[in-house]
Order: structure tokens, then sequence, then C-alpha cells
């Protein structure tokens, strides 16, 4: 009040130095809002006269030229309120074209419409000089309109209806003709004052370097030259990678420029810019929740389809052993633990595998196994392959298929630490033990021990099994029918347990699917780094390289550049979808920089 009674002794001490006379009964002295030229101003903003917007309501469907006009010129007065005015009356002004008055549904609707936006038009906001202007275009085929606001609220909306040469425009040049127009309207506003314009027409913030332009786009430059603006594009690449920042991620980029601007949509065009940053989809890498869950299909019967992984890094024993090798049959859980070198080639593995598996299971007949070296090698595959075997190569780190003996790994290595205590290097000695305790153990997904699933209680091989039917005994014979239901009972189970896995897991993953020929960025964790290369510092991830491939809708083929000896095939969750950049020059159209060579940032 006191502000206010100031400003009133201010105002009555000027008109009284220049002998003016105040109408008292016109007048109106410490009131909380003013009545003045048809709208009502108040420390809220500006907001339409009611009496005045009652009367637009209350209006009756035209039924002649003049009346349309009547309508039209009382709802024209608050056009400055309502966004895209000019649009939506533009069925009302082509009927006043017309040589015969018509009315039809496009005019009854446009007539309805004006009188919806009216009643739910905003409060304009009164300019402050001391505060950052906004201005923000749009066109479309019909007219182009234009917002005027400050720290998220408008000041004024401003529309005009394209005629139809002009609806033949290029969208460029129409959406830079809603930028002049716009800042003819507010120029008393904007010129000599600092403001960002916003567009959703990329290609116009390369008006100034521009090599070629035609004789109407360089009147149009030249009226630019006048007006000291940002082109929101390089607001944001300022915030993300400019001198004095450092590339980051889409919140802080976020927090950087809403704590100093406000347009329409920032959120979404400062997470689109820092996604299409080309440096950022080489230099970071991280985890992601992407890729369903997908289990592998549930075995028949007991050893049959096996997974195979490696515990490496553990201390080396007397006999020169530092990792254990371990095999797990998918459908009874059993595994086996043996012993072996980290630098032990592909023969090697081979021999330990058939010594320690297949002379007491047979051979298997497929095997999930990570992709390490020794599984890549010519002679591996080629040793299967004359044995019939289907070498089911997944990802390594893959959780979805080799999953199963990553959580074997774990368990074993805690129940080594349990056996040894303060002898690690006596694991070996241990390690038959931590096999039979394993297999002694219930598992969660059979709900039974894998003793119990592969010897039962007799240590029968189901070969010798299948002649007990032709035997006379009644006792052989229910223990067979027995054993069957058994092995049934455990695939049902298996089933189920994996649909329940499915299940919680996939609540925190989302799905990502590739298609053959897509561009993706690859990560390249730290294992598949060539040795002695690997850098903290070092790119995490590489490409864009094409998809040539998919095995599933969790692990791809890529072509991966020269040079690089991993495998080729990734989970999902090491891909990212490649978002090629925009590679044309930013340059901020100013007066300062309208003298700026092409490109020059």
């Amino acid at each position: 009040m006191e502000g206010h009674l100031d400003h009133l002794r201010q105002l009555l001490v000027i008109l009284r130095t220049n002998k003016l006379f105040l109408n008292l009964p016109k007048c109106e002295f410490a009131t909380a809002h003013v009545h003045f030229l048809g709208f009502v101003v108040s420390k809220e903003g500006v907001r339409m006269n009611p009496s005045k917007v009652e009367a637009i309501l209350n209006w009756p469907t035209p039924r002649s030229f003049s009346e349309i006009r009547s309508f039209h010129g009382l709802a024209n007065f608050y056009r400055k309120f309502i966004k895209e005015f000019s649009v939506i009356m533009s069925p009302l002004t082509d009927c006043l074209k017309l040589k015969e008055f018509q009315w039809g549904e496009q005019q009854q609707r446009s007539f309805d419409a004006i009188k919806t936006a009216l009643t739910s038009a905003p409060v304009l906001a009164i300019p402050c000089f001391d505060k950052l202007f906004t201005v923000e275009t749009d066109a479309s085929g019909i007219g182009i309109g234009a917002v005027l606001s400050q720290e998220g609220r408008p000041v004024a909306f401003f529309s005009e209806k394209l005629c139809p040469s002009r609806q033949r425009w290029s969208a460029y040049e129409q959406e830079l003709y809603s930028v002049i127009r716009a800042l003819k309207e507010w120029e008393h506003y904007l010129l000599h004052q600092e403001f960002v314009i916003c567009t959703d027409n990329r290609a116009l913030q390369f008006i100034n370097s521009q090599k070629h332009v035609n004789r109407m786009h360089a009147r149009w430059v030249s009226f630019l030259q006048k007006f000291s603006f940002s082109w929101r594009q390089h607001l944001i690449k300022e915030a993300h990678c400019g001198a004095l920042a450092a590339h980051a991620g889409r919140d802080k980029s976020l927090a950087q420029l809403k704590s100093r601007f406000y347009w329409p949509r920032i959120r979404r065009d400062v997470f689109r810019f820092v996604d299409r940053c080309s440096i950022c989809q080489s230099y970071k890498g991280g985890a992601q929740n992407t890729g369903l869950y997908l289990p592998l299909p549930v075995p028949d019967s007991i050893w049959e389809d096996l997974s195979l992984d490696f515990v490496l890094g553990l201390p080396r024993t007397k006999k020169g052993n530092d990792s254990i090798m371990v095999v797990v049959d998918r459908f009874s859980k059993m595994a086996h633990f043996i012993s072996c070198k980290k630098t032990s080639n592909a023969l090697h593995i081979a021999h330990l595998f058939f010594h320690q598996v297949v002379r007491l299971h047979g051979i298997p007949r497929s095997l999930t196994s990570d992709r390490d070296v020794k599984f890549i090698s010519h002679f591996w595959r080629e040793l299967w392959k004359r044995l019939g075997t289907d070498l089911r190569l997944s990802s390594a780190y893959h959780p979805q298929s080799d999953g199963q003996t990553e959580v074997v790994n774990r368990t074993l290595v805690s129940m080594l630490r349990c056996l040894v205590q303060e002898y690690p290097k006596q694991w070996e000695e241990v390690l038959t033990t931590a096999e039979f305790a394993y297999n002694s153990m219930v598992n969660r997904s059979t709900g039974k021990t894998p003793f119990s699933i592969v010897f039962t209680k007799v240590p029968n091989l189901a070969l010798d099994l299948a002649i007990l039917p032709k035997c006379k005994s009644g006792a052989a014979k229910n223990f067979t029918n027995q054993y069957s239901q058994m092995l049934e009972d455990v695939r049902l189970q298996l089933t189920n347990a994996n649909r329940k896995y499915k299940a919680d897991a996939d609540r925190h993953r989302r799905p990502l699917v590739f298609n053959v020929g897509d561009l993706v960025m690859i990560r390249l964790r730290r294992e598949r780094f060539p040795p002695g290369t690997y850098s903290k510092l070092s790119r995490r991830k590489i490409g864009p390289v094409p998809i040539i491939a998919k095995m599933n809708d969790n692990a791809y083929t890529v072509e991966l550049p020269p040079g690089y000896t991993t495998s080729p095939t990734f989970n999902v969750s090491d891909l990212w979808r490649y978002h090629p950049p925009d590679q044309s020059p930013i340059t901020i159209s100013s007066t300062e920089t309208s003298s700026s060579e092409a490109g020059e940032d």
C-alpha cells in the first residue's frame, strides 16, 4: 500500500504541475483491479472484461454477412488472449468471401470453438522488462501463430491466416515467416532486449550461415539483424557441451537450463539433444534394463542339455590350477566342479570335459556356453560338429542363457570360502566336498535335490532301467513307473519355475528389439577389450555398426570394425540405438554474430 500511495502522490504532482484535471466520478483509488479499455488489470495480470465475454457467449447464430462481421469484430478485440485465433476463425472469414451467405457445419464448429476459447482464455502476464522474453512460433498449412511469454506465462498471442499463395510456401518459409511476423508484432517489447526464439523447424537456426538466399529471405534476414536473440538449440548446446560444460547427463543439462530459461517442452528438447550427442554416445556407457527374460527350452531328461562356465581368478594351488570348470545339467541341476588352469587351451578343456562328464553321463545333445576364447577356436567347434552336438553359443555375460551357471558360480565360491577359511590355496582339496554338498541341496527350481533326480534312491543308470519293464517283478515295474512320473513332475516344475522367474524378472526390464540393418552403438565391457588396451578413459561404446543377424530378441550379431577380435554377438543390454547427430553448424542469430563466417559457433 505504501508503494501505491507513493506512485499516486507522484502522479498527482505531475498532473498539478502541468495543470491537468481528473474527472473524479471516473476515478478509482486503492482498488485491487481496474477496468481499462475493455480489459481488467490486476496484480495477477490482464484479463478480458466479463461483460464483453458474456455478450460474445450469448451471441446468436449469424444469419447474414453483417452479423458475421459484427461477431468477428467483437471477438477479434480479444484475439491476443486466444491461441491460433485466425486458424479457428478461418471458416467464418472464408464465408465472408462467398457471393451468397452459407452457414454450414464448419462455420458452426468455428463459431462454437471461439466461444469455448474465450471462456478458457488465460490471464495474460503484465510484461516486465527486467525478465527474459520468450517467443514461440509455429506454422501450419492454414495459418501461423506465436506466443510471447515470460517465465512460462503468456503475455500475448498472435495469429494470422495465410493467403493462398503463402499456403503454397515450403514449411521452412512458413516457419520463417511466422518468426518475422511475430517479431514485427512485438517489436516494441523485443527491440534492444535479449530474448529466446523457440521454433520446431531446426533449419531456421542456420539462416545466418546460408550462402545463397533469395530476395525475400534477404529482406527477412536484414530485419532479424535489428534484434538480439538466441535460438533454443544453441542454448541447449551451451548447457550440455559448451566451453564451460562437460557433457553432463540429461537431467543435469535440463537443470542448468531450467534454472535460467523456460519454454514449452523444454524437457523433450533437452533429452532429444543429449540422446543425439555423438560424444556421449561413444564415451559414455552403463548398464541398462533392456531385454526381457528369455528362458531356454526346458530339457526332456537328465544330462542331455548342459550349461558350462568358468570360475576364474582363484589362488594357484600346488597342482598349478587357478580356475574351475562348472558343468551343470539343466534338467536335474546337478553340477560337476572340475579344476583347471586359466591358460588351458581348447584341447585340454575338451579332454577334461570328456573324462569328467562324458564318462559319467554320456554325450549331451546341446551345450550352452559363454563365448570364452577356449570355445571360439576352430578345433573346439569342429570337435563338437563331428560328434553331432548342437553348440549353442550365447553372449558372454548373457543372464538369460547362461545365468544358471552364473548362479552356481556364486554359490560355489561362497561354499569354498567357508570351507577353506584361512587357507585359500587349499580350495582344490575341498572341491569334491563342495560338489557333493551342492548336489545334496534342494534346488529352488525343481523342488528336489539333484541326486534324487539323477540317481533316485537306487544307483542305477537310465539305460539299465530301460529293460526293467520286461521283468516279471511288480516292484521293479512300479519303480520304473514312479521314476518316469518323477521325471515328468520335475519337467513340469521347471516349466512353472521358468514362467515365474520370467514374470518376476520382466517387472524391472523393458523390451528393446532391433531389426537387421539397424545401426547401434556397442558397449565394450572390460573383458572384451584386447589385453593391455583397457583404460578408465577409453571410449565405452563403439559404432555405429549395423546388425547383420538376429539370434533372438536378446542376442544380435553385428559387423564389428576391423581390428576387433572379440565375438560379434552381443546381448541386447550392451546395444544402444544409434541417434545420428545434427552435423550442421549452429549459430546465434544476433547483431553480434551477423557477420560471422558460416559454420562458426
